[in-house]
């Protein structure tokens, strides 16, 4: 869709949980949320697609770059709930937030206690990286 994003292992446990608990009053979860990443750009709506090999040079350039990546956790000092009307935030008002507790309140260095990764996580995780293995 024209992201390239950093992407995590998979939700730690108490996030997960967290996402579990907030699911009947969201509903149903958008495809993008269901997988943890940080975008590093995106194109805009208008740009024309990428041509199959420009496809196949980014993704080159991208597993040559990711094997340098360190794969230490990321603390999670907080979280909350965005409720927005437009994707960018930016439209139309400010958007709702709420901060939500991390059980146990933090680990080390400020982070989530429950940081291990699932099986189930770390599977979704993989079936959305499986896709770019099918360029």
């Amino acid at each position: 869709n024209g992201v390239l994003v950093l992407v995590y292992e998979g939700f730690p446990d108490s996030l997960a949980g967290i996402k579990g608990r907030l699911a009947p009053r969201y509903g149903r979860e958008n495809f993008g949320s269901r997988w943890p990443k940080t975008t590093l750009a995106a194109t805009s709506d208008t740009a024309p697609e990428l041509a199959l090999p420009e496809l196949e040079r980014l993704r080159t350039l991208c597993v040559a770059h990711s094997a340098g990546l360190p794969s230490e956790p990321v603390p999670v000092k907080g979280v909350e709930v965005v409720e927005y009307k437009w994707r960018s935030l930016e439209a139309e008002g400010a958007p709702q937030r709420a901060a939500i507790p991390l059980p146990g309140g933090g680990g080390a260095n400020g982070g989530s206690s429950g940081s291990s990764v699932g099986e189930e996580e770390r599977e979704r995780v993989r079936s959305v990286l499986s896709e770019w293995d099918d360029t």
